[in-house]
């Protein structure tokens, strides 16, 4: 069992699917957590994942990271309209009723953030990742087709946001114990630990 901590919060990582949590989940939860402390001075709620059972996203306005390399797929952070027009707002400094295309292109300088600051956390030999893409609209987005999708819900006072792991190859998935648990932070319980979670060996 080894430890990763974010905003504070230790977070226990068996050893066995360290690469899988620590290493590729992890990091975009700190990234998002970090631009909304900066942004909008919210913390983000974490609530517990699950397995997504469509791929569709889960609210209107979506920031779309794609990974290619030993780990492939996509990271998508889906965001209800009042919290895309909070952070759009925060960084044009003005109040946005609605969201025009000038809001949609600071959603997409808030994206490279989240994406800046996960690649940061990512071991060097897990592959590159792209250029954000903002989109909008439920249906638009390509995931990975017949590969589990997670889904770890967010609350904040802005509202919900949802960010979704896709991903086509996790490292050392077949060896991964239906029985070991995840211990994540406060609000998220060990689901993550269910073997339907995982690629089938």
């Amino acid at each position: 069992m080894t430890q990763s901590a974010y905003n504070g919060i230790v977070i226990d990582i068996p050893t066995k699917i360290q690469a899988m949590n620590a290493n590729l989940i992890n990091p975009f939860i700190k990234a998002v957590s970090g631009v909304f402390a900066t942004m909008i001075e919210q913390p983000v709620r974490l609530g517990q994942p699950v397995r997504k059972k469509d791929p569709v996203a889960s609210h209107p306005i979506s920031s779309v990271i794609t990974m290619q390399g030993p780990v492939s797929g996509c990271v998508v952070v889906s965001f209800a309209e009042p919290v895309a027009r909070a952070l759009a707002s925060a960084l044009l400094d003005e109040t946005m009723a609605t969201l025009d295309a000038d809001g949609i292109d600071a959603l997409g300088e808030i994206a490279n953030m989240i994406a800046g600051n996960a690649k940061n956390e990512f071991p060097d030999d897990t592959g590159t990742m792209s250029v954000p893409e903002v989109v909008t609209g439920k249906t638009g987005i390509a995931y990975p087709p017949n590969v589990p999708i997670i889904s770890i819900p967010c609350e904040t006072e802005s509202g919900a946001l949802i960010i979704d792991v896709a991903r086509c190859a996790w490292p050392d998935a077949k060896t991964v114990s239906p029985g070991l648990r995840h211990a994540f932070p406060p609000g998220i319980s060990a689901a993550l630990s269910a073997a339907s979670f995982w690629p089938s060996a």
